[in-house]
């Protein structure tokens, strides 16, 4: 998912790459995200989250049988 740019962050010039990791629910929804890597900014952090939690996964398999499963996603925030 693409997160949108806080304006308050365009207007400032705050740019930085944020990791999320995420815990993948067998259905492929996201079930927590938090931030793992910081950007420095708090906004962009905030945003970063919001998209992750949109995101919809193929679920993790073994077998044929689906399981939780955690990933990072990095977002990366230039101007």
């Amino acid at each position: 998912p693409m997160p949108v740019y806080p304006r308050a962050s365009e207007r400032r010039g705050e740019q930085g790459r944020v990791v999320v990791r995420v815990l993948i629910s067998p259905q492929g929804t996201v079930l927590q995200a938090s931030v793992r890597s910081s950007s420095g900014h708090e906004r962009l952090d905030e945003a970063a989250v919001k998209a992750a939690r949109t995101a919809r996964f193929k679920p993790y398999t073994e077998n044929g049988i689906a399981y939780q499963a955690m990933a990072d996603i990095p977002f990366d925030f230039v101007l």
